[in-house]
């Protein structure tokens, strides 16, 4: 097993994950494509129940429908996740060891503990999330129920004021909304990592994020914006046609859109989620491991532990065998598929 436990630039890290994302696509690939299907069952329920329960709503009834089971269907996806992620940590774990490993091998060894993972999900994604759910629909609440249908109460000047303070209000309070949603990512990006790694329960994994991500949150906020940009630039490679023919019918009649296309929009949505999902939970367990290195020497113990001069380090906890395993930070190895 060749080692390479030490500290890496962003740069490292960068091209440490591009290249156990290239050499293990269809491993990491195929994990990924589970939770993505899961998320194309959602996302097509949510646009079938859509369609036919905003029949006769109006325009001001109709996108505030959309606007509610968007929100829960995106957080309901966002929750999921934590199972992919913590499936993607134990593959690239394997690997990182030189040994062989398979779609179910990954799944197996995170199921025992999926309520954990799904528990420490869910409180992230009320923490980040829930605040922004509130002021979208806060916002189109005002949208839809006072310039959609143009219902005025009262003078219509001042109520037209009125109107316009609150948006302007609403819309003032959006920097300071996107700066909370990254400050909060940044600090528990390493959250699933711990938990997986340590076998830590949801609160204390986040307070080992917390600590261990000092020092990390600018190398991981890059990593944030470069995943973001090839998740943007997927999206429209691969959705971009039925973004436009969607876009076109909302400008004519926002309460008549095909079912199909966004049907179609959907399938295009799982690719994306297929190929991202896995540079994500890649790119955050070699952040984690760095800053152990960094932060606790966990080279050097881990090293003296190779060489029999200390207990076993603290490394990949394994809840069905209650071992450790060496970190995921060695020369990247072949891995399988099924």
């Amino acid at each position: 097993m060749e080692t390479m436990l030490r500290p890496m630039s962003l740069g490292e890290i960068l091209d440490r994950t591009a290249t156990i994302y290239r050499k293990n696509f269809l491993l990491l690939a195929g994990i990924s494509a589970i939770y993505a299907g899961v998320t194309l069952l959602i996302g097509t329920i949510n646009v079938v129940l859509i369609h036919f329960l905003g029949v006769g709503m109006g325009r001001s009834g109709h996108l505030m429908l959309v606007e509610v089971l968007s929100i829960f269907a995106s957080g309901l996806m966002y929750i999921l996740a934590a199972i992919p992620i913590a499936a993607v940590n134990r593959a690239v774990a394997s690997i990182s060891m030189g040994q062989k490993t398979t779609i179910r091998d990954a799944y197996k060894n995170v199921l025992s503990r999926a309520g954990t993972y799904l528990t420490l999900m869910t409180i992230l994604v009320a923490l980040i999330y829930v605040p922004y759910a509130l002021w979208s629909l806060g916002y189109f609440g005002l949208v839809t129920s006072n310039l959609v249908n143009g219902k005025m109460v009262g003078d219509t000047s001042t109520q037209m004021l009125a109107l316009g303070a609150m948006l302007i209000f609403v819309l003032l309070l959006m920097p300071a909304l996107i700066a909370y949603v990254i400050w909060m990512l940044l600090r528990y990006a390493l959250a699933i990592p711990a938990c997986v790694i340590e076998g830590l329960t949801p609160r204390e994994a986040m307070k080992r994020s917390n600590e261990l991500s000092k020092g990390a949150r600018g190398r991981i906020f890059v990593l944030y914006l470069l995943v973001s940009v090839i998740q943007i630039a997927l999206s429209l490679l691969f959705a971009g046609p039925f973004i436009v023919m969607t876009f076109k019918q909302v400008m004519k009649d926002p309460t008549n859109i095909s079912l199909g296309i966004q049907i179609a929009e959907q399938f295009a949505i799982f690719a994306v989620k297929t190929f991202v999902t896995p540079i994500f939970a890649t790119g955050f367990i070699l952040f984690y491991y760095d800053q152990r290195i960094r932060k606790e020497g966990y080279d050097i113990e881990w090293m003296m532990q190779s060489a029999g001069l200390s207990a076993p380090a603290e490394g990949v906890f394994d809840p069905a065998v209650g071992a450790s395993a060496p970190p995921p930070l060695v020369a990247p190895a072949e891995g399988t598929s099924e």
